[in-house]
């Protein structure tokens, strides 16, 4: 029976004081759903459409994402909204991949150097570096070999920083 095999999360607010249960319905067709509380019924009456589906197939659109899109191509590939899936994410419904800033969006890391090579600070981007008070253009013309130096710092992708390293 689907009872047995359904996952129950709890979820972690107590509402009105009561605990509240809620299942993890990823994994289930809405058959299988319907009989939890209608275990008689066998299929669904034609009259009911069921292509309409507010609620995405989270684990297709894991696969999508994990195959190397963004979210704005995910949305135009699904159909769904890509502020739900911003919002999936932000929930922890959907994980982007562990490269999708550096391969997807192409951001790279950058490192801030002193004058003799030696590390200073790591940034995931050169936005987190002008976030923290680092004015972007400079650091681009550094990265660009228009410019030396940059605050008094060197500044390189951390792709070329560790093959320096690896060269020493």
């Amino acid at each position: 029976m689907l009872s047995t095999k359904l996952n129950w999360i709890c979820i972690k607010k107590i509402i009105g004081g009561f605990k509240v249960h809620t299942p993890d319905i990823r994994d289930y067709k809405i058959i299988e759903m319907v009989q939890l509380f209608f275990p008689y019924i066998k299929e669904i009456p034609s009259y009911i459409n069921v292509k309409y589906n507010s609620c995405p197939n989270y684990k297709e659109l894991q696969k999508i994402l994990d195959s190397g899109v963004s979210t704005n191509d995910l949305s135009m590939i699904t159909g769904v909204d890509v502020n739900s899936i911003r919002q999936y994410i932000y929930k922890g419904i959907l994980k982007l991949p562990d490269d999708y800033k550096e391969n997807i969006l192409n951001h790279k890391k950058i490192v801030q150097l002193d004058k003799n090579g030696n590390l200073i600070n790591t940034f995931d981007t050169i936005s987190e570096a002008d976030r923290n008070g680092y004015k972007s253009g400079t650091i681009r013309r550094v990265l660009n070999g228009k410019q030396e130096y940059s605050y008094g710092c060197i500044w390189m992708y951390k792709s070329d920083y560790k093959i320096q390293q690896c060269n020493k």
